[in-house]
């Protein structure tokens, strides 16, 4: 049974020069049941990957059949359409020069407490179009599979693949 949670959602893109992201995500995630998760801009391929490992993340948490008890952590599962914690932890580690800071809670408020405490943390806002590496991208989904999107773009049908994988994640248990 899926649960349809009204979450207020803010995916921002950001660029931080700090080297440790972990005392930060401590400090602004207010509650256990929201989502807070800093990720690399260059692991990531669409913000429709994004709100997919939301929503996928949510409905597993709720579910009672998430592989971890972090929301934070099930959502990297899903972003990275990974089942194990370590490769997530290891993708989402990589530095980068702009991030995606995601935040997801059913408390409008405690959301934008978190936005607030995460640019006094020394984030600030970027604008950058995202431009995804296809082959680099592919390798580090395990995506082999990406001639069966015949008639899509590289970067589209790459999409459309980790879409999939995050989806079938759960098939396989």
């Amino acid at each position: 049974m899926q649960h349809r949670l009204p979450l207020k959602v803010f995916i921002k893109k950001c660029s931080t020069n700090l080297n440790n992201l972990e005392p930060i995500i401590n400090k602004c995630l207010f509650s256990s049941r929201d989502l807070l998760a800093i990720v690399p801009a260059s692991t990531i391929i669409s913000e429709l990957q994004i709100k997919s490992a939301i929503e996928k993340s949510y409905n597993s948490l709720f579910s009672n059949k998430p592989i971890s008890k972090s929301l934070s952590i099930e959502f990297l599962l899903y972003l990275y359409a990974t089942r194990k914690i370590s490769e997530a932890l290891s993708t989402v580690a990589k530095k980068d020069k702009y991030y995606f800071v995601i935040i997801a809670s059913k408390s409008k408020e405690r959301a934008a407490r978190s936005l607030r405490c995460i640019y006094t943390s020394g984030f600030k806002n970027a604008e950058f179009k995202l431009k995804p590496n296809v082959k680099k991208l592919a390798k580090l989904y395990k995506i082999t599979w990406l001639d069966a999107y015949k008639g899509f773009p590289r970067e589209k049908a790459l999409e459309l693949a980790v879409i999939e994988k995050q989806a079938l994640l759960r098939l396989s248990e």
